[in-house]
Protein backbone atom coordinates (compact mmCIF):
# COMPACT_ATOMS: atom_id res chain seq x y z
CA UNK A 1 0.00 0.00 0.00
CA UNK A 2 1.67 3.43 -0.81
CA UNK A 3 1.19 6.37 1.15
CA UNK A 4 -2.16 8.23 1.58
CA UNK A 5 -2.12 11.63 -0.34
CA UNK A 6 -4.37 14.35 0.60
CA UNK A 7 -4.86 17.30 -1.47
CA UNK A 8 -6.86 20.43 -0.95
CA UNK A 9 -7.10 23.87 -2.92
CA UNK A 10 -4.22 26.24 -2.20
CA UNK A 11 -6.13 28.71 -1.00
CA UNK A 12 -7.47 26.37 2.41
CA UNK A 13 -6.24 27.20 5.90
CA UNK A 14 -4.72 24.06 6.73
CA UNK A 15 -2.72 25.03 9.92
CA UNK A 16 -5.82 24.56 12.12
CA UNK A 17 -6.06 20.95 10.46
CA UNK A 18 -1.62 20.37 10.49
CA UNK A 19 -1.91 20.59 14.25
CA UNK A 20 -4.49 18.94 15.31
CA UNK A 21 -2.75 15.84 12.92
CA UNK A 22 0.30 16.76 15.07
CA UNK A 23 -1.60 16.79 18.22
CA UNK A 24 -2.81 13.12 17.16
CA UNK A 25 0.93 12.48 16.57
CA UNK A 26 -0.10 11.37 12.62
CA UNK A 27 3.27 11.90 11.33
CA UNK A 28 2.62 13.76 7.81
CA UNK A 29 4.60 15.71 5.06
CA UNK A 30 3.44 18.91 3.94
CA UNK A 31 3.63 20.46 0.52
CA UNK A 32 1.99 23.46 -1.51
CA UNK A 33 2.14 24.65 -5.26
CA UNK A 34 0.15 26.81 -7.05
CA UNK A 35 -2.08 24.08 -7.64
CA UNK A 36 -2.68 22.20 -4.68
CA UNK A 37 -1.49 21.71 -0.73
CA UNK A 38 -0.47 18.00 -0.38
CA UNK A 39 -0.32 16.25 3.11
CA UNK A 40 1.25 12.56 2.81
CA UNK A 41 0.84 10.45 5.53
CA UNK A 42 3.63 8.67 6.73
CA UNK A 43 1.39 5.44 8.71
CA UNK A 44 -1.45 4.04 6.26
CA UNK A 45 -2.96 2.75 8.84
CA UNK A 46 -3.98 6.33 10.84
CA UNK A 47 -5.58 7.40 7.17
CA UNK A 48 -9.23 6.17 8.62
CA UNK A 49 -8.28 8.38 11.50
CA UNK A 50 -7.28 11.62 9.29
CA UNK A 51 -10.13 11.44 7.25
CA UNK A 52 -12.05 11.64 10.67
CA UNK A 53 -10.10 14.30 11.63
CA UNK A 54 -10.94 16.17 8.64
CA UNK A 55 -14.68 16.01 8.58
CA UNK A 56 -14.87 17.08 11.68
CA UNK A 57 -12.42 20.29 10.64
CA UNK A 58 -14.90 20.79 7.18
CA UNK A 59 -18.11 20.39 9.51
CA UNK A 60 -16.33 23.28 11.55
CA UNK A 61 -16.07 21.60 15.54
CA UNK A 62 -13.14 21.86 17.48
CA UNK A 63 -9.88 19.59 16.87
CA UNK A 64 -7.95 20.23 20.27
CA UNK A 65 -7.01 17.40 21.22
CA UNK A 66 -5.84 16.68 25.33
CA UNK A 67 -2.69 14.22 25.55
CA UNK A 68 -0.75 13.87 28.78
CA UNK A 69 2.31 15.88 29.51
CA UNK A 70 4.82 13.31 28.69
CA UNK A 71 3.37 12.65 25.21
CA UNK A 72 3.35 16.64 24.35
CA UNK A 73 7.01 16.64 25.38
CA UNK A 74 8.27 13.40 23.25
CA UNK A 75 6.68 14.88 19.97
CA UNK A 76 9.79 17.75 19.28
CA UNK A 77 10.07 18.11 15.77
CA UNK A 78 13.39 16.28 15.27
CA UNK A 79 11.49 12.89 16.66
CA UNK A 80 8.89 13.54 14.34
CA UNK A 81 10.69 13.79 11.55
CA UNK A 82 13.17 10.64 12.49
CA UNK A 83 9.86 9.04 13.25
CA UNK A 84 8.30 9.91 9.90
CA UNK A 85 11.34 8.66 8.08
CA UNK A 86 12.30 6.06 10.22
CA UNK A 87 14.36 3.55 7.38
CA UNK A 88 16.33 6.75 6.24
CA UNK A 89 17.18 7.50 9.90
CA UNK A 90 18.38 3.95 10.24
CA UNK A 91 20.41 3.66 6.94
CA UNK A 92 22.52 7.17 8.42
CA UNK A 93 22.96 5.72 11.84
CA UNK A 94 24.38 2.42 10.16
CA UNK A 95 26.71 4.64 7.89
CA UNK A 96 27.76 6.88 10.96
CA UNK A 97 28.49 3.55 13.27
CA UNK A 98 30.39 1.54 10.37
CA UNK A 99 32.92 5.04 9.89
CA UNK A 100 33.02 5.04 13.39
CA UNK A 101 34.20 2.16 13.69
CA UNK A 102 36.40 2.21 10.44
CA UNK A 103 38.20 4.57 12.61
CA UNK A 104 40.01 2.72 14.74
CA UNK A 105 43.25 0.68 14.40
CA UNK A 106 42.28 -2.81 13.39
CA UNK A 107 40.98 -3.21 9.56
CA UNK A 108 38.81 -6.19 10.18
CA UNK A 109 35.14 -3.76 9.90
CA UNK A 110 36.71 -3.23 6.21
CA UNK A 111 37.90 -6.46 5.52
CA UNK A 112 34.38 -7.85 7.02
CA UNK A 113 32.32 -5.63 5.08
CA UNK A 114 33.97 -5.68 1.78
CA UNK A 115 32.30 -6.84 -1.73
CA UNK A 116 35.12 -10.18 -1.14
CA UNK A 117 37.09 -11.10 1.39
CA UNK A 118 40.41 -9.08 1.76
CA UNK A 119 44.02 -9.35 3.45
CA UNK A 120 45.85 -6.73 6.13
CA UNK A 121 46.91 -5.34 2.73
CA UNK A 122 44.08 -4.96 0.97
CA UNK A 123 44.44 -8.01 -1.54
CA UNK A 124 41.61 -9.82 -2.15
CA UNK A 125 41.74 -13.67 -1.11
CA UNK A 126 38.95 -14.91 -2.92
CA UNK A 127 36.78 -14.20 -6.03
CA UNK A 128 33.82 -12.61 -6.22
CA UNK A 129 31.94 -16.05 -7.56
CA UNK A 130 33.71 -17.49 -4.42
CA UNK A 131 32.77 -15.11 -1.94
CA UNK A 132 28.95 -15.59 -3.22
CA UNK A 133 29.45 -19.31 -3.17
CA UNK A 134 30.41 -19.26 0.87
CA UNK A 135 26.74 -17.80 1.39
CA UNK A 136 28.23 -14.08 2.39
CA UNK A 137 25.76 -12.36 0.17
CA UNK A 138 25.87 -9.25 3.02
CA UNK A 139 28.66 -8.24 0.85
CA UNK A 140 26.91 -7.31 -2.54
CA UNK A 141 25.42 -4.84 -0.48
CA UNK A 142 27.71 -3.58 2.95
CA UNK A 143 30.25 -1.82 1.07
CA UNK A 144 27.81 0.90 0.88
CA UNK A 145 28.09 1.27 4.64
CA UNK A 146 31.79 2.19 4.25
CA UNK A 147 33.36 6.06 4.03
CA UNK A 148 36.56 6.70 4.05
CA UNK A 149 36.64 10.40 5.18
CA UNK A 150 34.20 12.56 7.03
CA UNK A 151 33.34 15.14 4.05
CA UNK A 152 32.70 11.91 2.37
CA UNK A 153 30.44 10.88 4.95
CA UNK A 154 28.41 14.01 5.54
CA UNK A 155 27.76 14.59 1.82
CA UNK A 156 26.53 10.87 1.08
CA UNK A 157 24.17 11.33 4.46
CA UNK A 158 23.04 14.73 3.85
CA UNK A 159 21.56 13.78 -0.10
CA UNK A 160 20.00 10.67 1.97
CA UNK A 161 18.48 12.23 4.32
CA UNK A 162 17.70 14.83 1.63
CA UNK A 163 16.40 12.46 -0.98
CA UNK A 164 15.57 9.17 1.17
CA UNK A 165 13.05 10.54 3.51
CA UNK A 166 11.00 12.05 0.68
CA UNK A 167 10.82 8.64 -1.30
CA UNK A 168 9.92 7.09 2.32
CA UNK A 169 7.28 9.59 2.69
CA UNK A 170 5.27 9.20 -0.36
CA UNK A 171 6.24 5.34 -1.21
CA UNK A 172 6.71 3.83 2.20
CA UNK A 173 9.06 2.31 4.02
CA UNK A 174 9.54 -0.50 2.85
CA UNK A 175 9.55 0.43 -0.80
CA UNK A 176 12.68 2.59 0.04
CA UNK A 177 13.71 -0.11 2.31
CA UNK A 178 14.17 -2.44 -1.18
CA UNK A 179 15.16 0.16 -3.14
CA UNK A 180 18.27 1.32 -1.45
CA UNK A 181 19.37 -2.48 -1.15
CA UNK A 182 18.91 -3.31 -4.88
CA UNK A 183 20.57 0.12 -5.92
CA UNK A 184 23.12 -0.84 -3.38
CA UNK A 185 23.60 -4.22 -5.06
CA UNK A 186 23.74 -3.14 -8.85
CA UNK A 187 26.14 -0.10 -7.73
CA UNK A 188 28.41 -1.93 -5.98
CA UNK A 189 28.80 -4.85 -8.53
CA UNK A 190 29.49 -2.14 -11.26
CA UNK A 191 32.29 -0.81 -9.27
CA UNK A 192 34.03 -4.39 -8.58
CA UNK A 193 33.83 -5.08 -12.20
CA UNK A 194 35.17 -1.59 -13.12
CA UNK A 195 37.87 -1.05 -10.52
CA UNK A 196 37.82 -3.77 -8.13
CA UNK A 197 37.36 -4.45 -4.47
CA UNK A 198 38.89 -1.29 -2.99
CA UNK A 199 35.66 0.93 -2.38
CA UNK A 200 32.96 1.83 -0.47
CA UNK A 201 29.93 4.88 0.32
CA UNK A 202 26.68 5.54 -0.39
CA UNK A 203 27.16 7.32 -3.53
CA UNK A 204 26.01 4.52 -5.67
CA UNK A 205 22.42 4.70 -3.62
CA UNK A 206 22.52 8.34 -4.29
CA UNK A 207 22.51 8.76 -7.75
CA UNK A 208 19.97 5.75 -7.63
CA UNK A 209 17.38 7.79 -5.54
CA UNK A 210 18.35 11.33 -7.98
CA UNK A 211 17.83 9.34 -11.17
CA UNK A 212 14.38 8.20 -9.88
CA UNK A 213 13.16 10.90 -8.17
CA UNK A 214 13.65 13.39 -10.71
CA UNK A 215 11.92 10.93 -14.03
CA UNK A 216 8.93 10.31 -11.18
CA UNK A 217 8.92 13.88 -10.34
CA UNK A 218 8.52 14.54 -14.34
CA UNK A 219 6.21 11.64 -15.28
CA UNK A 220 4.05 11.54 -11.85
CA UNK A 221 4.02 15.80 -10.51
CA UNK A 222 1.15 15.27 -8.50
CA UNK A 223 4.30 13.17 -6.29
CA UNK A 224 5.64 16.92 -5.47
CA UNK A 225 9.28 15.32 -5.19
CA UNK A 226 11.58 18.22 -4.53
CA UNK A 227 14.44 17.67 -6.86
CA UNK A 228 15.29 21.06 -8.57
CA UNK A 229 16.75 21.16 -11.95
CA UNK A 230 19.82 23.02 -10.71
CA UNK A 231 20.71 20.40 -8.03
CA UNK A 232 19.96 17.35 -10.73
CA UNK A 233 22.76 19.37 -13.04
CA UNK A 234 24.87 20.37 -10.43
CA UNK A 235 24.71 16.00 -9.63
CA UNK A 236 25.14 15.30 -13.48
CA UNK A 237 28.39 17.33 -13.74
CA UNK A 238 29.44 15.82 -10.46
CA UNK A 239 28.98 12.66 -12.45
CA UNK A 240 31.31 13.78 -15.45
CA UNK A 241 33.88 15.46 -12.83
CA UNK A 242 34.91 11.77 -11.42
CA UNK A 243 35.64 11.09 -15.03
CA UNK A 244 38.11 13.71 -15.19
CA UNK A 245 41.44 13.55 -13.36
CA UNK A 246 40.57 16.62 -11.30
CA UNK A 247 39.65 14.61 -8.35
CA UNK A 248 43.10 13.26 -8.09
CA UNK A 249 44.89 16.84 -8.68
CA UNK A 250 42.43 18.29 -5.91
CA UNK A 251 43.45 15.25 -3.24
CA UNK A 252 39.66 13.44 -3.65
CA UNK A 253 41.20 10.35 -4.33
CA UNK A 254 39.26 8.03 -6.81
CA UNK A 255 35.68 8.50 -7.44
CA UNK A 256 33.29 5.16 -7.75
CA UNK A 257 32.39 6.05 -11.33
CA UNK A 258 30.97 2.50 -12.02
CA UNK A 259 28.93 3.01 -9.12
CA UNK A 260 27.69 7.00 -9.81
CA UNK A 261 26.62 5.18 -13.19
CA UNK A 262 24.91 2.34 -12.51
CA UNK A 263 22.75 3.65 -9.49
CA UNK A 264 21.96 6.60 -11.71
CA UNK A 265 20.61 4.05 -14.53
CA UNK A 266 19.17 1.49 -11.74
CA UNK A 267 17.37 4.41 -10.45
CA UNK A 268 15.83 5.90 -13.76
CA UNK A 269 15.09 2.03 -14.70
CA UNK A 270 13.24 2.11 -11.69
CA UNK A 271 11.27 5.11 -12.24
CA UNK A 272 10.04 3.73 -15.58
CA UNK A 273 8.72 0.21 -14.21
CA UNK A 274 6.89 2.30 -11.16
CA UNK A 275 5.19 4.70 -13.80
CA UNK A 276 3.92 2.34 -15.82
CA UNK A 277 3.01 -0.87 -12.62
CA UNK A 278 1.77 1.39 -10.09
CA UNK A 279 -1.61 2.79 -10.31
CA UNK A 280 -2.52 6.43 -8.56
CA UNK A 281 -5.69 7.46 -7.34
CA UNK A 282 -7.10 10.44 -9.96
CA UNK A 283 -7.32 13.76 -8.62
CA UNK A 284 -11.27 14.28 -8.17
CA UNK A 285 -10.92 17.74 -9.50
CA UNK A 286 -12.47 19.57 -6.80
CA UNK A 287 -9.79 20.43 -4.43
CA UNK A 288 -10.78 17.52 -1.85
CA UNK A 289 -9.10 15.14 -0.12
CA UNK A 290 -8.37 11.98 -2.60
CA UNK A 291 -6.20 8.99 -1.90
CA UNK A 292 -2.95 7.66 -4.00
CA UNK A 293 -3.20 3.60 -3.45
CA UNK A 294 -1.23 0.34 -5.31
CA UNK A 295 -3.94 -1.69 -3.75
Amino acid sequence: MQTPVLRFAPDVDLAPLRQALWQSRITHDYRASREWQVIALADPDRYQETIALIERWQAGEPLRVERPPRAIAESSPWRRAVQAALVTSLLIAACLVVYGVLQLPSNRVFQALSIVPLNSAGEPQATLSQTLGSGAWWRLVTPALMHFSLMHLLNNLLWVWVFGRQLELRAGRFHLLMFSIVVALISNLAQYVANGPLFGGMSGVVFGYVGYLWLLNWLRPAWQFFVPTPLVVFMLGWLAFGFTSLPALLGLGTMANGAHVAGLCAGIFAALVTHFTLRIAPLDGSGSQSRSSDE
